[in-house]
């Protein structure tokens, strides 16, 4: 359980190379890389991508995951275990089968059906509706406490659910993004503008982002 963990400190902290606003530890998107590599726009969290491709997306070129494509990351932060904001729009061109967006540990973002699947701190949530073919901005928030409703979910800036921590997610630096790390549950469609934050992003933050 989260409840003797130490409230996060509110705002920002640390992050921030590259040129990127502080309390940002990466950022992805299409326009932004060279033969097989995905280069974080912070400049040190690159990945190695699989078959990935360019397609238009929300700003310039995103990243068009088909079938058998991927990205894979070797020593991102595990920000996910303390205060942390993960956005990023998407467009899922399949929907009839489980598709995963990142896979950390035991980090989880997933799709089935029309729904996102969601697991973290120790919770399976199937909170935030989707559209085959239609994009979205996705915003997962949680301040690193286990007050409740500290975990909070937004679809295209609005606040659509909120959950309470059950207990730690496993540690790991290691990630992908476009797929499980089994070779599994490849997600088909486009990703663009992922950026992690170590903090929570408050709802005006989101508005104005």
């Amino acid at each position: 359980m989260f409840h003797n963990m130490a409230r996060a400190t509110a705002g920002r902290n640390g992050g921030g190379s590259g040129g990127l606003p502080e309390g940002t530890i990466a950022k992805y998107t299409g326009d932004n890389i060279s033969g097989t590599t995905l280069f974080d726009e912070g400049g040190n969290y690159n990945g190695v991508m699989t078959n990935v491709t360019q397609t238009p997306g929300q700003v310039g070129q995103a990243l068009y995951f088909n079938s058998v494509a991927y990205v894979s990351f070797a020593d991102i932060p595990p920000f996910y275990t303390s205060a942390f904001t993960l956005t990023l729009y998407a467009q899922n061109d399949s929907t009839g089968a489980w598709r995963a967006l990142w896979h950390q540990a035991s980090f989880q973002i997933r799709t089935f059906g029309g729904s996102h699947w969601i697991y973290m701190a120790g919770l399976t949530i199937n909170a935030v509706s989707i559209t085959q073919g239609v994009p979205y901005r996705l915003d997962i928030t949680w301040d690193g406490t286990g007050d409740t409703d500290s975990i909070k979910f937004y679809k295209d800036k609005v606040l659509v659910a909120t959950r309470t921590p059950s207990s730690a997610d496993t540690a790991s630096t290691v990630a992908r993004m476009g797929g499980l790390q089994n070779n599994s549950y490849y997600f088909v469609g486009w990703m663009d503008e992922v950026t992690i934050r170590n903090y929570a992003m408050t709802q005006s933050e989101i508005d104005a982002d």
